[in-house]
């Protein structure tokens, strides 16, 4: 299975050989639904919005396309969504700047305008049945054959639809003894770090978008710092994306590395495009002993909470 960003090839076989076997016993039944977050008609909202897929039957409708991805499946009946359609249900801007997401947290970027005009697609069933995780159901996007779209638009596995370039800055903290508070982060420059490191960025199809420099220039608070210094009757320290898996840490090797969680980017709010509004730059270059927890990732994207475990 392959993804393709630009002109390399990426593969996602470490992600799908472990999710497809779990999920795959569970897809066909499954309720299907899709998480709206974003600058919505009530502001913005960090919570997540479900869509059920059945709440808009009036709107199914069927494609007849392929996913170039798989060649041999060759063109066939696709049930499903207008993305464009789904997004009017809510009254989103036609100029807003939508990001998709996955549960690998593979994403798609571009104005709502240049998907309506390429017609994407939210297939759910494929020839009359459910489309399943090993051909990036049971929910994904696909275009007619004249739309001329890129290889790596198509989306798999998506699990939630972002409007807007970024909001919600604050994080959800829990404590380990289950107290949960919203933390902001201080508009002064003067009380956050500054780190200049190789541009990270998650992987995806960026329409629209400027391309990242090679290096940037980070913002944002130690981790220890973000939880209060040294937090009580912690054990486990676990970072909560909002698609895909949680990260977990021992809490005596978290509290005494330098983890930064990221707010800003070259002086900017960091856009759900690149990773926002917040992510987690963990130092595996510089301590190997994170190695046995995150291989060698160095970033986890799309945070949205940080909870202690007693």
């Amino acid at each position: 299975m392959v993804r393709r960003q630009g002109a390399f090839w990426i593969l996602g076989i470490a992600w799908w050989a472990g999710a497809v076997l779990v999920a795959s016993r569970a897809w066909a039944n499954a309720p299907l639904h899709i998480d709206l977050y974003g600058n919505l008609s009530k502001g913005c909202r960090t919570e997540p919005l479900p869509v059920s897929l059945e709440s808009l039957r009036h709107r199914w409708t069927t494609l007849e396309t392929e996913d170039p991805n798989f060649p041999t499946q060759g063109p066939d009946t696709y049930r499903g969504v207008y993305l464009d359609g789904l997004l009017e249900e809510f009254g989103v801007a036609p100029d807003a700047q939508i990001t998709l997401l996955a549960e690998d947290q593979y994403l798609v970027a571009m104005p709502r305008s240049r998907f309506a005009e390429m017609k994407a697609f939210l297939a759910f069933e494929r020839g009359g049945k459910p489309i399943p995780p090993m051909t990036g159901g049971p929910i994904k996007i696909v275009f007619p054959r004249d739309s001329r779209a890129d290889f790596s638009a198509y989306l798999w596995y998506v699990k939630a639809i972002w409007v807007g370039d970024a909001c919600g800055g604050s994080l959800e903290v829990r404590d380990a003894a289950g107290r949960a508070h919203p933390y902001t982060f201080p508009t002064s420059k003067k009380k956050l770090i500054f780190k200049r490191i190789p541009t990270a960025v998650p992987k995806g199809y960026r329409e629209g978008w400027a391309s990242p420099p090679t290096f940037s220039q980070v913002s944002g608070l130690w981790l220890r710092d973000v939880l209060g210094g040294h937090p009580s009757g912690a054990y486990a320290v676990e970072f909560i994306p909002y698609v895909g898996k949680s990260l977990h840490l021992p809490w005596k090797l978290a509290e005494r590395l330098p983890i930064l969680i990221v707010n800003g980017c070259n002086g900017q709010p960091v856009p759900v495009a690149f990773g926002g509004p917040l992510w987690v730059l963990l130092p595996t270059a510089e301590y190997g002993e994170l190695a046995q927890w995150v291989g060698e990732t160095s970033a986890l994207f799309f945070l949205k909470a940080v909870r202690l475990h007693p």
